[in-house]
């Protein structure tokens, strides 16, 4: 969690907790707390807490100790996608692991009838193909880019000099192929014993905790078509199970962007 501080005067609504924090002082301890009455207050701090999530787990590179970071990134070939399309589809053989380095890039599976069942979005920093490159079978999903999107390109030989002269790369790297399947098993999981409103609700804060600087702290720039996809669900099923949410005081739904508060994350459910 994280505490976010704003100078105020007047009235504070009553989700704030006030603290006596007069306006450029900072002291530890609380004055007073504000819980369902509405007292007012001038010229002081009040903190409101916003759900945050550690960085992505997807950009592993960035996590590595310094040398071995330094290493990983001296091995990486740019790749410019002037047009944009897919990297790599199913049935393709693997060829390395690549680094979203600008741009963007999406992870999808096609469904029976030919639509797009969008897994993941990526942010600059975070890597794919790394379930492929372990097993050097086949890549098991799409990826594709937007044009002019820049990557950043491992090879199957660099990725295994690699993992096997620093074996902080190699954890590096089982981390993140053991993320893609925890998240497999927890979409699995939620598709078949949740409710519309429970896998709309396990998706979004999948998302929050999996994919990097999707905004400003506890915000999802998402589509309400992008996350029907996700969950195959209609817009309007999308539409009703955020309609829920935001009723229950646990999401604000916004133009292109979800904002989740801090009752989102105190409850579990």
């Amino acid at each position: 969690m994280r505490h976010t501080r704003l100078a105020i005067e007047g009235t504070p609504p009553r989700s704030y907790r006030a603290r006596c924090r007069p306006a450029g002082v900072y002291t530890g301890s609380p004055c007073h707390h504000l819980s369902g009455s509405r007292q007012s207050i001038t010229g002081f701090f009040l903190e409101r807490v916003v759900p945050t999530y550690p960085p992505s787990p997807f950009n592993w590179i960035d996590r590595l100790p310094a040398r071995e970071r330094a290493a990983v990134k001296a091995s990486l070939w740019p790749i410019r996608s002037r047009e944009g399309g897919d990297v790599y589809s199913p049935s393709a053989t693997a060829r390395g692991i690549y680094r979203l380095l600008a741009g963007s890039a999406k992870m999808y599976l096609l469904s029976q009838g030919g639509g797009e069942i969008l897994l993941k979005r990526f942010s600059a920093g975070e890597s794919f193909g790394e379930v492929a490159t372990l097993d050097r079978e086949d890549y098991p999903v799409f990826v594709s880019l937007e044009p002019e999107t820049l990557l950043g390109y491992l090879s199957l030989a660099d990725i295994q000099r690699l993992m096997t002269e620093y074996p902080a790369v190699t954890r590096a790297v089982q981390t993140a192929v053991s993320t893609y399947g925890r998240a497999a098993l927890g979409f699995f999981y939620s598709a078949v014993t949740g409710n519309a409103v429970t896998r709309i609700r396990d998706r979004l804060e999948w998302i929050a905790g999996h994919e990097a600087a999707v905004g400003a702290p506890g915000v999802i720039r998402i589509t309400q078509a992008e996350l029907a996809s996700m969950v195959g669900l209609s817009r309007q099923t999308v539409n009703e199970a955020l309609a829920a949410l935001a009723g229950r005081g646990e999401i604000r739904v916004g133009n292109g962007s979800i904002m989740l508060t801090e009752r989102f994350a105190a409850d579990p459910s």
